[in-house]
Parts: structure tokens; C-alpha cells; sequence
């Protein structure tokens, strides 16, 4: 027969000047079906790939998943991540035994037996359970495809026909699993010895049909053994291409299971065919941001999540591995770093039954260590002034609600220029002298925060006897070395959890016993400190929270009719528009897309899973972005305000360049400059002109000072 796809559609795939996606090929093919079938009483249907799609990229990549599911029921002899090459050797051995007895197919059972001769596995009747059940959690129906077989059932004899070494029984679950009704066959390779790519299995079609051959309309996306096989015995076909998935990448396979895993499942034609069906609705009528189609103000908050969800899960896994190794069950996770965290915690624990106490704990560098350094007016200063980034000294007190015009006249009478900006020239001796000269005017103030952050505290149990874990992104561990001066607890009793520590965090307050550190810390094997260092900044906001950075507390009023005390109430921050929406807004982006990745993995998993996810994985999807960044990368991520001053209502992105002629006159200054950017290697990047190669910061660092050395710049 004449092929419907070209005769119906071709003029429009054809000489319109535009490249027709894959997806709107199939589409085609599949809504030219139901004339394709009409005259025939008689329709054989092949399965993956036609009827149903897996959600994983290849076929081997279930085996991955099998034996991360079969190491937690203990069935295996081997490594979760080991299991699948040898799985993938097991059917090879088997069915060259196969073929050495005239059989074209291998049965799953033989497979299995050979690896429990082998020693692998354990119990060879349940693994092939687990394996036919995995293949029936990995599928999902070509739902187009199912719709139009279902109707036809009625009216024509339908039969399924599929090259697998899974049994017809098995394959009729996979099917009616996914919705694939009415009284249909099922003929398999594995039952009948015989398969398509043989050709020796449509012989054997045509018996059990009892018909002539081209009465038969055989559909299959391969087309060798489903269209050219069938052919050669007489048999019409119709061609449903499949959708060709990406290889793995050759430095994927080294990283943990369950990060090939995700990246399996986002490269599936399940996956594939999800975010055109997305891409088709608008956002809408989704409710809510949606991350397939980006955000207010261009911010492709697709591409975000890809770079988070490995970590938050990693991460995640981490925190509550800790808690179980220390036997602590109070765990509070952090504004606003802890807050996906908290999430896909509670999630995993409604899995393992782990009777941990999570709490979510507003709080903030800011909003802990002022109140507790109310005592310590120099350090208290020093504090301030490192984190006013460009603002001029005349807003130092803003954060404690002090007007700047009071501020500036502190300042005059201390000879001290409002403008400089200590966060600029690092010199904080002016920022010392002011709070020096302030002090009675910020003590009571300071004493008044110092009480409504113990009252808050006190209102989240925290104060409460008793070891509790909290859980921060980190780098210098401020809030914990906070709690302690502020609330009396016993540094023993507080353990901070963190994705890193740099080297000076190490104090009285804090180190190796109180401590835990996921990428990088005290005593961690992993030397990836300098691989976050080139862009701690986009952790922070990959981690980040929808709702804004607390100040300080505040009592609210007492409530006598409702019975109701004063309550402490965290004050966020105020943002300033647009650039705050457009924080919030990728946020909830990021969260809503990381969620979906982790009940898409969970759903696979069926709770198996992983007690970690090691550093370098978790770091596979973020490493080019935070050390060798591309134009594109930086434009994505500049488009987010989201790094603030203190007291200040304007929010910085985090890649500010340096104009070339700077770099020229004067290298060393560049390079410091660009050391203290919250993405190093993002300023790098803006800075350079293209030709030049993407590079990390430490390349940058070294070429331009022996460049500067060889030409005697300054």
C-alpha cells in the first residue's frame, strides 16, 4: 500500500522552509492510523516502542534500575551498580545457548538461572518477578496509539506482537497496566522460540490469524524486523517511527545509579513526549509557573532544575544518613536553604518510615548573629560591613531601622566620609569607629531583637533540651556559630549538616565534632572546595526559598479573645520589583520541576532507594555551570536578581564584568576584583571577548599574571 504518512502529509513536510520535529512526524503517522487500519480485519501491533514507551532511555538502563530495586530486597551477591553489566552478559550467554539449540529467543528464567549459577543472584523465580514488575512500573502507553487499538478492538481481531524475552502473560500485564483493553492477543518471541528480526515469528502470525497474508496490517516502529521482515512473508505494515533518544554520555556511566537513572529518565521519549504535550498548553491554564515553558522575564527555569535536583537529592539523602548514623531525631533545616530540602526529606521519610522530627526554621545569618553579637559591638561591625557589598557607609544602621541622614551626621562629626564603601575597599576601621560612636543609640535596639529571636526560637522548640541537627548550605557556618552565644545551648548539642565548609569556619564554636559536611569540610576526602568556590553563589539560589531572607523578629500583639499570647514573627527582608517577583518566581519554578524529577525517580525506585548519592555525582549536572560557564549560562542566571545587601531593598545579580580596558591597564586589580564575585567564573567569562575560550578562574588567575609579569603591569 501506498504509505499514508507521505500521501496525506507530504506536501507539508515538504518545501515549507521549516525543519519538521520529530515529534510532529509521529503525531502525523499516528492520526493517519485509523484510515491505515480500516480495511483490514486483522491488526498485529508491535509493543515498546509503538504501543507503549519506557521512561528510561535505553532498555539496559531498566536493568540499572533492577538492580538498585533487587540490592535493597537483597537478592543480589553484587552491587546495585554492578548488576547491570552483568545482567546485559547474562542474556548474552544465554542466548548464544539459545541459538546453539535452534531457538531465536532467550526466556528470562534463563536468563536468571544463568546468574544464579554465577553466584549474582539469589532466588531466580523472584527476580524475574522483579524484573517483569520493573518493566511494568517503567512503561507508560503511547496514549494516542492506545485510544485508536482500543477503539478497534471491537470491530477487528487485534494481536500484539513483540520480540522480548518476557512471557506473553507478562506482556498482557504490561498492556493492560497501561490501559489496553478488550480482547486482544499476545504473541511473543520468548513463548514461541521464534522473533521478527528473524522473520521466522510472522510465519507463525499468519497461522494463528488463519488468513492470507496481506489481509494482515502489521504496525512497528522498527524497520527491519517490523516492517522489512514483514513484507518479505506478504504482510502490509504501517510505519510508526520511533523517537530516537540520546546516548549516555561517557562520563555519565561512571556517576552513581541514580543519577544515570535521572538522566535516563530525561532523556526517554516518555520524557521527550511529555514536554511537547506541555510545551502545547499554556502556562495558564497550569495554575502555576510552569518550568517546561520559563517564566516571566525570559528565565528558563527548566534549564535550573536540571542543574538542582541531583544536588538537593544528594544532599538530602546526606542530611538524613547523618541524622541516623548520630541517632538525633530534631532536625530544623534552615531558611531559606533548607527549604526543598525539607521537602523531598518529608517525602523520602513517608517512604522509609524514619520517625525523624523535621522542622522548617526561619532564620538567617543576619537574624541569629546580631542579636547574639549584641555584646560585641566590634565584631558586630566587621559583620556588617563584610556584607554590605557597594552600599556607602551612610546606610550601615539602616538594618537596625536607624535613618541614614542620622547615620551621615555620626559619621561628619567623626570625620569619616558617608560615600565609602567599606564591602568595596575591605577597610572596616570607619565602619568600627561609627558603631563605636552609635553605641548607646543601637544597644537597646539590639537587646530588643536579642529577646524577640530567643522568644521565636523558644516558640519552634528549638530551645528545647537535647541534640538537635540543622541544615544550611554553608561555607563559614555563621548561624550556628550564632545559636550558641544567643541561646546558651551547648555547642555539642547543635550538629550543623552542610553542603560545604571552607577551611575558616573552624573555631571554638565549631569543627569536626559538631560538624558534617556533604561536598567538602572538615576531614571530607572530596577537594571540591574550589569547584563551588568559582560559584557558590548559584547553589544558593538553585536551594533557595520563594519567600524572602528574614531580618529580624518582631512581636505581634496579644490576642485575649482568641486566648493568645505574643508570638515572635519573622520580618523578611523587602525586595525590591521587579527583581523580587522574578526571584519568587524562579523559586517556585525550581521547586515545582525538582519535585516532579524526585516523584518521578520515587515512582521508579519503589523505595529503594540510595542511602547517598557521593559528591562528585551529585555535582555532575552543576560542574561546567560553576567553573566553566558559557554566555548562555550567565545570561539565564543574570536575569535573577537575588544577592542583597544588608538592609537594603535592592538585589544584585551575581556576574558583574570587568571592562576589558581594566583588564589591560590593570590586571591584579581585575583579578581581585573578579575573586570576590559570588560566581567567579561567570565574571570570567562576561569579562573575556570571545575568541577566548571558556576557562576557570584558576586558568584566568595564572595566564593574566604571567601576562602582567611578562608586559611589567601593574
Amino acid at each position: 500500500m501506498a504509505d499514508p504518512i507521505m500521501r496525506r502529509f507530504g506536501p507539508w513536510f515538504g518545501g515549507s522552509g521549516r525543519e519538521t520535529k520529530p515529534g510532529e512526524i509521529l503525531a502525523a503517522a499516528i492520526s493517519a492510523l485509523p484510515d491505515a487500519i480500516a480495511p483490514f480485519s486483522i491488526v498485529s501491533c508491535d509493543v515498546f516502542d509503538t504501543a507503549v514507551i519506557r521512561r528510561l532511555a535505553r532498555p539496559e538502563d531498566v536493568h540499572l534500575l533492577t538492580g538498585l530495586r533487587a540490592a535493597s530486597l537483597g537478592l543480589l551477591r553484587c552491587s546495585a551498580e554492578a548488576f547491570q553489566p552483568l545482567r546485559i552478559e547474562a542474556e548474552r550467554a544465554a542466548r548464544a545457548d539459545a541459538i546453539a539449540a535452534g531457538h531465536d529467543e532467550v526466556r528470562i528464567q534463563e536468563v536468571f538461572n544463568y546468574l544464579y549459577e554465577c553466584g549474582i543472584v539469589t532466588d531466580v523465580t523472584r527476580m524475574a518477578e522483579l524484573e517483569v514488575a520493573v518493566e511494568c512500573d517503567v512503561c507508560v502507553p503511547v496514549v494516542a496509539v492506545r485510544d485508536i487499538l482500543n477503539q478497534e478492538t471491537a470491530r477487528r481481531r487485534l494481536i500484539y506482537l513483540s520480540d522480548t524475552i518476557l512471557s506473553g502473560v507478562a506482556i498482557r500485564a504490561i498492556l493492560m497496566r497501561n490501559g489496553y483493553t478488550g480482547g486482544f492477543e499476545v504473541i511473543t518471541s520468548s513463548d514461541t522460540r521464534r522473533n521478527k528480526a528473524s522473520g521466522r515469528l510472522f510465519p507463525h502470525l499468519i497461522g494463528i490469524a488463519g488468513c492470507l497474508p496481506h489481509e494482515i496490517l502489521h504496525i512497528g516502529d522498527n524497520p527491519v524486523s517490523d516492517i522489512g521482515r514483514a513484507k518479505a512473508h506478504g504482510i502490509e505494515t504501517y510505519y510508526l517511527p520511533r523517537r530516537r533518544s540520546p546516548p549516555e554520555q561517557d562520563q555519565l556511566s561512571a556517576k552513581a545509579p541514580l543519577v544515570r537513572l535521572l538522566h535516563s529518565h530525561r532523556r526517554s521519549a516518555a520524557a521527550a513526549a511529555a514536554r511537547e504535550l506541555k510545551a502545547a498548553v499554556p502556562a495558564i491554564e497550569l495554575g502555576r509557573a510552569d518550568p517546561a515553558r520559563g517564566l516571566t522575564g525570559g528565565v528558563p527555569a527548566h534549564d535550573l532544575h536540571r542543574l538542582a535536583s541531583i544536588l538537593a537529592i544528594g544532599f538530602t539523602l546526606f542530611v538524613l544518613a547523618e541524622a541516623r548514623r548520630r541517632g538525633i531525631k530534631r532536625i530544623y533545616f534552615l531558611a531559606r536553604d533548607g527549604h526543598l530540602p525539607i521537602t523531598i526529606a518529608r517525602r523520602l521519610t513517608a517512604r522509609t518510615g524514619d520517625d525523624f522530627d523535621l522542622r522548617y526554621l526561619r532564620v538567617s545569618r543576619q537574624a541569629i548573629m546580631v542579636p547574639s553579637m549584641a555584646d560585641d559591638l566590634p565584631a558586630l561591625a566587621m559583620r556588617i560591613g563584610d556584607r554590605m557589598l557597594n552600599s556607602p557607609l551612610s546606610t550601615a544602621l539602616d538594618f537596625l531601622k536607624i535613618d541614614s541622614a542620622v547615620t551621615t551626621g555620626i559619621l561628619r562629626d567623626l570625620g569619616l566620609d558617608p560615600e565609602t564603601r567599606p564591602g568595596v575597599t575591605r577597610d572596616f576601621a570607619p565602619i568600627q569607629r561609627l558603631f563605636a560612636a552609635a553605641g548607646p543609640l543601637i544597644t537597646t535596639p539590639l537587646q530588643e531583637r536579642r529577646a524577640a529571636a530567643l522568644g521565636y526560637l523558644g516558640q519552634e522548640g528549638f530551645l528545647e533540651p537535647g541534640p538537635r541537627l540543622i541544615v544550611d548550605v554553608g561555607w563559614r557556618g555563621s548561624t550556628q556559630k550564632g545559636f550558641s552565644p544567643l541561646t546558651g545551648i551547648p555547642d555539642d548539642d547543635i550538629v550543623g549538616c552542610y553542603v560545604g565548609l571552607l577551611a575558616d569556619a573552624l573555631g571554638p564554636r565549631i569543627g569536626p565534632a559538631n560538624t558534617a559536611c556533604y561536598l567538602f569540610g572538615f576531614g571530607n576526602p572530596k577537594p571540591l572546595t574550589n569547584t563551588v568556590l568559582d560559584g557558590y553563589a548559584l547553589l544558593e539560589l538553585l536551594l533557595s526559598a520563594p519567600q524572602g531572607s528574614v531580618s529580624h523578629y518582631e512581636w505581634t500583639a496579644a490576642r485575649p479573645d482568641l486566648m493568645e499570647a505574643p508570638r515572635a514573627a519573622p520580618v523578611e527582608f523587602a525586595e525590591g520589583e521587579p527583581g523580587a517577583s522574578r526571584r519568587r518566581q524562579t523559586a517556585e519554578a525550581i521547586e515545582h520541576a525538582c519535585l516532579d524529577e524526585f516523584e518521578a525517580m520515587d515512582q521508579l525506585l519503589d523505595g529503594a532507594w540510595p542511602e547517598t548519592i557521593d559528591p562528585a555525582s551529585a555535582l555532575f549536572d552543576l560542574e561546567r555551570p560553576l567553573t566553566r560557564p558559557s554566555r548562555a549560562d550567565i545570561n539565564m542566571i543574570n536575569t535573577i536578581p537575588f544577592i542583597q545587601d544588608v538592609g537594603r531593598t535592592i538585589s544584585h545579580v551575581p556576574v558583574n564584568p570587568v571592562p576589558w580596558h581594566e583588564l589591560l591597564r590593570s590586571p591584579h586589580r581585575a583579578i581581585q576584583r573578579i575573586s570576590r564575585s559570588p560566581w567567579r567564573a561567570g565574571a570570567v567569562r562576561a569579562s573575556l571577548p570571545w575568541p577566548i575560550p571558556d576557562m576557570t578562574f584558576a586558568d584566568f588567575k595564572h595566564r593574566a599574571e604571567r601576562l602582567a609579569s611578562i608586559f611589567g603591569l601593574s
